[in-house]
């Protein structure tokens, strides 16, 4: 496993995932430059990463990368804010917000579902690398969210919602049986249903709404 940690010094983003580790590592690299490494890649690439001095040495294919480290230690840490905020979202809200993301969206070439209770969101987004970047940071930086979480984010050959700028599924609109039949099958959360963390729990999900 694999614990990411990425700064501006006004965010700060954490993430995982799996990987074969031959010994545990604490190393802070330059992250535009891993960017743009990645980003030249083609889809699910394999990357080997060896550490060696002050280098780290990244293989992937034929192509060798070195990038330069830091120690763990140098990393700046953002101070942690313990906080949370309560909302509550109305049909008539959801449909507001989504008639202005589908507006951006066009324009950004993105498209992607966005899923709402009254007390949370669940968001898949499609399209640039580039755009999805940009926009999340934006989703990041507005105060009116709260613990934002990244589930995944992979490179894919096709999008899922191509013909959606940005389809919203309020869950609070539909009937009592249907909503229970979802809370059992992926639990509770302020009376609604509880949205998943892991990614093919979250497209099992909306594949579930679709057919409901």
């Amino acid at each position: 496993m694999i614990a990411l940690t990425a700064t501006d010094l006004e965010v700060e983003l954490q993430t995982s995932m799996p990987a074969d580790c031959s010994e545990e590592y604490e190393l802070t690299l330059p992250a535009r430059k891993l960017l743009d490494i990645c980003k030249a890649l083609p889809p699910n690439a394999e990357i080997l990463i060896d550490v060696d001095s002050d280098r780290a040495i990244l293989k992937s294919g034929r192509g060798r990368y070195s990038l330069g480290m830091l120690a763990a230690s140098e990393y700046p840490v953002i101070e942690s804010i313990d906080t949370q905020s309560q909302f509550s979202v109305t049909e008539k809200q959801l449909k507001k917000l989504i008639d202005k993301s589908e507006e951006n969206n066009q324009d950004a070439g993105i498209t992607g579902v966005l899923l709402a209770t009254e007390t949370h969101f669940l968001q898949v987004l499609e399209g640039g690398f580039d755009e999805i970047n940009a926009l999340f940071m934006q989703i990041v930086r507005d105060t009116r969210h709260d613990q934002v979480q990244l589930i995944a984010f992979d490179c894919v050959e096709s999008r899922l919602f191509g013909g959606w700028t940005m389809h919203a599924i309020g869950i609070f609109e539909f009937n009592r049986d249907l909503l229970d039949d979802l809370i059992e099958q992926y639990g509770e959360e302020d009376g609604s249903v509880r949205f998943p963390v892991e990614e093919w729990k979250v497209l099992a999900l909306i594949s579930d709404l679709r057919q409901g």
